[in-house]
């Protein structure tokens, strides 16, 4: 288990071995701080806070972007990702 700290209770920041390390880590950077509150550390994936809808549009999007910024050549890009590799963004 990992564990993260905040001075507010809803930023949390860090990514500590211990309690006890992310406390210290937290008066480290909040020297000021009468408390820090620290909650275990939650690694979420795209897909967890994302619809496939919204990660088909997302991706279109940068696709988009990407042919704006760079030209054509780079425009399709993401079309060429393998259904694996489009998992692993989800």
């Amino acid at each position: 288990m990992r564990y993260s700290y905040s001075d507010n209770g809803e930023l949390f920041d860090g990514d500590c071995d211990t309690k006890a390390e992310a406390i210290a880590e937290a008066f480290e950077e909040f020297p000021d701080a009468d408390c820090v509150y620290v909650g275990e550390a939650v690694r979420k994936t795209i897909g967890e806070y994302l619809n496939d809808n919204q990660i088909e549009s997302l991706l279109e999007s940068i696709s988009e972007n990407a042919g704006e910024e760079y030209g054509d050549t780079v425009s399709d890009w993401l079309y060429k990702l393998s259904p694996k590799e489009v998992d692993e963004l989800t």
